[in-house]
C-alpha cells in the first residue's frame, strides 16, 4: 500500500500500482501541458473502499509514500489497466478524450 500525498496537506492510502499509475499520469499530463479530473480508488482509515477526485497536471504536486508492512491489499488492477492505457496515448499523441475516459472508469467501478 502506498500513501498519495497532493498538495497542502491531502493524502490517501491506495494500492501500490494505482500510486505508481497515478504519478505516472500526473508525470505526462504535465509534459504535456494538459490536465484531467480523475477518480482515484482508495482504502479509507477504517479499512472501507471508496473513491476521491483529483485534478491533475502540470502544477500538481504529488508524492507517493511506501507504507510499511500492511495486511490489506486491493485489487485495482483493471483501473490501473485503463490509466495505463491513457498514459500510452499521452505518450504517442493519441489522446482519447476525458469523457471517453470517465466513461471507461464509471463502467469500472459502477459509478
Amino acid at each position: 500500500m502506498d500513501r498519495i500525498h497532493i498538495g497542502a496537506g491531502l493524502s490517501f492510502v491506495t494500492a501500490d500500482r494505482v500510486a505508481v499509475a497515478v504519478i505516472e499520469y500526473a508525470r505526462r499530463l504535465a509534459e504535456r501541458g494538459r490536465f484531467d479530473v480523475l477518480e482515484v480508488p482508495v482504502v479509507r482509515d477504517n479499512g472501507s473502499r471508496g473513491m476521491v477526485t483529483l485534478m491533475l497536471g502540470a502544477s500538481t504536486q504529488i508524492a507517493a509514500e511506501a507504507l510499511t508492512a500492511t495486511t490489506q491489499q486491493t485489487n485495482e488492477d483493471e483501473w490501473v489497466d485503463t490509466l495505463e492505457q491513457e498514459i500510452a496515448a499521452l505518450r504517442s499523441g493519441a489522446i482519447q478524450s476525458v469523457a471517453d475516459f470517465d466513461a471507461d472508469l464509471e463502467r469500472l467501478f459502477d459509478l
